[in-house]
C-alpha cells in the first residue's frame, strides 16, 4: 500500500525536530531594538523584537522594494542579538567567586 502512514510523518517530524535551530523567536528580546539589513541596498532596519515576530514582509525605506522576511531569517536576526535578551524579574545570576 503506497498510502501516508501516521508512523511516517511520526518520524519525519522527529527528524526536523533534530535539525531545527536551538534558538527561537524569544519574548525576552520583545522591547530590543534588533537590526536587519535590507538584502536589496543594504539599508538597516531597527525594530523591536516585537515587530519582527509579527511582520512577514515590510517596505524598505532605503531602496522602495517590498522585502520578504522568512522565519529563517527570523531566526537568524533573533541568534545574532541573543545576547541582548533580559532576565525575566528574579531570575538569579550567575556569578564566579574567586577566593584569595
Amino acid at each position: 500500500m503506497w498510502g501516508w502512514r501516521e508512523d511516517d510523518a511520526v518520524q519525519r517530524n522527529r527528524t526536523h525536530a533534530k535539525r531545527s535551530p536551538a534558538m527561537c523567536l524569544s519574548q525576552r528580546l520583545s522591547s530590543v531594538g534588533l537590526t536587519f539589513l535590507c538584502p536589496q541596498c543594504n539599508f538597516t532596519v531597527i525594530k523591536n523584537g516585537s515587530w519582527f515576530r509579527g511582520v512577514s514582509r515590510y517596505r524598505c525605506d532605503g531602496c522602495g522594494r517590498e522585502i520578504r522576511i522568512t522565519y529563517p531569517d527570523k531566526i537568524a536576526i533573533f541568534h545574532k542579538h541573543a545576547h541582548l535578551a533580559t532576565r525575566p524579574p528574579g531570575a538569579l545570576e550567575s556569578r564566579s567567586v574567586h577566593s584569595g
